[in-house]
């Protein structure tokens, strides 16, 4: 019989494998997402037996999973590109938003157990027998007399793509991802240290702002409000002598990497200032490699209407695009005695705008950096709006 692993939903098996072959699921999950489930053996005293498998919640993978590529956008392409290759003598794969629409309206406990069934599968069968005969998968298109040849094709697409499309059935959110791996563990097939398969350099984003205290920033945000994903950004360890200290460095750096290949994943954040605005507009200018994502701090709806000094003495006013830097999204109440000021300096002919600062930003990052865990009573919303707009560019 061999060993087996398998990536599964309550019954339903979206992958498997044996012995030496198999995929590693593991970085789907946290090193802690382990916990005792039962495993199927094909005996008379006791079906069930419980050994160790990384298990999450489906709700708690989305994020994870289009880090990896698998957004709605890019799986369609991957289903309709390998739909494409697929040989023109042979019936044609479903279109994708048919596709899509059979596997998201399925209800995944409702699937029917065919473990007792079927122990051994030819090319096809499992999704032939187990799949598309199924009553929750032929609730909106007439699967069971699909021409044999398209099994193998749906039983090698990547499965990734169908764990993408059960998620945006919001009913499965509370259902769980078990990759069950303990026989080819305790059969030799992989190591203790090979088990957990850490997220790849390709596969991390590094992040990189105008300055050495906006990544300090931004990495204690991830790693305080989306611990889940923190282990796919990474910034550049430097205390001393950042090499991006301003935004015509960091716009200079965006051009660098315009000209040559880069392999890794790359977020260049501009500052939502005067300055950080005019550098934005430039390197929207530049040919981007499709790694390298360019993004400005979003706007602030509290931030339209805030007290600054300038020439014209003092006024409230709208600071996006004009004095909006790292420091604005930081708590302006939390053991603060005094309301935020903007100072005006630096008029800017082209945009026709001064540009702005927040009076003792110091003090607001001196607060942020001596919290050593998150504070229910620190206002985190404006961080959180920053790092959803990270997280959209890094997927979009």
């Amino acid at each position: 019989m061999g060993a087996n692993a398998s990536l599964c939903i309550e019954q339903l098996e979206i992958d498997w494998g044996k012995n030496h072959h198999f995929n590693n699921h593991s970085r789907l999950f946290l090193p802690t997402d382990i916990k005792d489930v039962p495993y199927y053996f094909d005996d008379n005293e006791n079906r069930y037996h419980y050994y160790p498998a990384f298990v999450r919640k489906l709700g708690q993978l989305k994020k994870r999973l289009e880090l990896l590529g698998y957004s709605i956008t890019n799986i369609k392409y991957m289903y309709e590109e390998e739909a494409a290759s697929f040989p023109d003598y042979l019936a044609r794969p479903l279109p994708f938003d048919v596709f899509a629409e059979v596997i998201t309206s399925a209800n995944i406990p409702k699937i029917k157990s065919y473990e007792e069934e079927y122990a051994e599968f030819d090319q096809g069968e499992f999704v032939k027998f187990c799949i598309f005969k199924d009553p929750e998968f032929n609730k909106t298109a007439s699967l069971d007399s699909m021409d044999e040849d398209l099994f193998g094709f749906y039983e090698y697409l990547d499965p990734y793509i169908l764990l993408r499309l059960i998620l945006e059935n919001s009913e499965n959110h509370d259902l769980e991802l078990q990759w069950k791996y303990n026989e080819i563990f305790e059969s030799g097939y992989i190591s203790e240290e090979d088990l957990y398969q850490q997220i790849t350099d390709e596969e991390r984003y590094l992040i990189v702002t105008e300055g050495s205290s906006d990544s300090q920033i931004i990495r204690i945000a991830i790693d305080l409000l989306e611990p889940e994903i923190a282990d796919f950004f990474y910034f550049i360890d430097m205390k001393d002598n950042y090499p991006f200290t301003g935004v015509g460095s960091l716009l200079n750096f965006c051009k660098g990497l315009a000209k040559i290949r880069i392999e890794n994943h790359i977020v260049a954040i501009f500052d939502n200032d005067t300055a950080g605005r005019e550098m934005y507009e430039q390197a929207l200018k530049i040919k981007i490699p499709k790694k390298l994502k360019i993004m400005k701090l979003p706007d602030i709806n509290s931030c339209r209407k805030i007290l600054c000094k300038g020439p014209s003495g003092e006024n409230i006013e709208d600071i996006n695009g004009k004095a909006v830097a790292i420091e604005c999204f930081l708590d302006f109440n939390y053991k603060m005695d005094a309301p935020p000021i903007i100072r005006w300096k630096n008029y800017n002919e082209r945009l026709d705008s001064y540009h702005g600062s927040l009076i003792d930003k110091a003090k607001y990052q001196r607060i942020y950096f001596d919290m050593h865990r998150k504070d229910k009573t620190y206002d985190f919303s404006k961080m959180e709006q920053l790092l959803t707009s990270i997280y959209e560019h890094c997927v979009g």
